[in-house]
């Protein structure tokens, strides 16, 4: 499995059956995770995006 920031990797898992996978940067091995590791990191995206967001309008508003 490559990285690339989608859900798509935990659907991909799914359809497999596969609950563990190896994580990769081109020939660098990074380490396993599972579909467990993969809702989570989801949530607290969504839970991140939307401040950061905020953080970056309200700096733009002030200068």
């Amino acid at each position: 499995m490559r990285r690339s920031g989608g859900g798509g990797e935990r659907r991909l898992m799914g359809e497999k059956g596969e609950r563990i996978a190896a994580v990769n940067d081109g020939d660098a091995f990074l380490g396993l995770v599972s579909v467990e590791d993969i809702g989570e990191a989801l949530v607290v995206s969504s839970f991140v995006q939307p401040r950061d967001r905020r953080r970056t309008d309200a700096e733009a508003e002030a200068g």
